[in-house]
């Protein structure tokens, strides 16, 4: 029950939820996921000062510090699936087809 609640209360769980599909041996670059963020309305309801403020290194903080999602990064020269990553990803979650603001 506690994580489910924790899941609930964290916008961008919710939002990973809503724009990208679990797939265990996919994953997805922080600075697209970033991208993809910055195009929801709950990204243009914030103040200018506060969209200014989470920019992408504190975007990737968030992710990195999150309950629900910091077990899904991969920092920079890990391993995921055999490869070395060049940069922060975002692991078990694949693109959808649909847009952000389709949902």
């Amino acid at each position: 029950k506690k994580a489910n609640y924790l899941q609930s209360s964290s916008d961008i769980f919710s939002f990973i939820q809503e724009t990208f599909t679990p797939c265990k041996d996919d994953c997805i670059k922080l600075k697209d996921v970033y991208t993809a963020y910055k195009e929801t309305n709950q990204f243009r309801a914030m103040t200018k000062t506060a969209q200014r403020g989470m920019n992408l290194s504190t975007f990737t903080e968030k992710l990195q510090t999150d309950t629900s999602l910091k077990k899904y990064i991969v920092d920079r020269n890990k391993f995921f699936n055999g490869k070395q990553m060049s940069c922060p990803v975002l692991s078990g979650w694949t693109m959808d087809e649909k847009e952000p603001d389709d949902i």
